[in-house]
């Protein structure tokens, strides 16, 4: 993973490049039908090229997302057998990072009547 930083305005633009381009696939969705619950939860405006993400928003919300995005790749990338995400995985990310101020965001979010998307 490589984030790279920029400032737009009032708001902050990071490249987020995934290491393996599965999981960038199964992130985006057929169509990129996948970004648009990702922004929801996430708090961020996605833009998915080639094997990256750029995202931007508030400083924290894309901190936040870069930091989300990282503990879902690490997920991955442990579990070489899953072809997929689901639920149970977004879950578990959830639960075992529930300190950390983004995951704790996107669970707060998924309560709350957003649904993470299945990757």
């Amino acid at each position: 993973m490589s984030a790279k930083k920029k400032k737009a305005g009032s708001g902050e633009i990071v490249r987020f490049s995934f290491e393996n381009e599965n999981l960038y696939r199964k992130v985006c969705g057929i169509n990129d039908s996948k970004i648009r619950e990702l922004e929801k939860n996430l708090s961020v405006t996605i833009i998915p090229r080639g094997n990256m993400l750029l995202l931007s928003g508030q400083k924290e919300n894309v901190e936040g997302a870069v930091i989300f995005l990282t503990k879902l790749q690490e997920n991955f990338l442990k579990r070489p057998d899953k072809d997929s995400f689901d639920s149970f995985d977004l879950n578990y990310i959830i639960k075992k990072d529930k300190d950390t101020p983004s995951v704790h965001k996107f669970a707060e979010n998924r309560q709350s009547g957003t649904h993470s998307p299945v990757i």
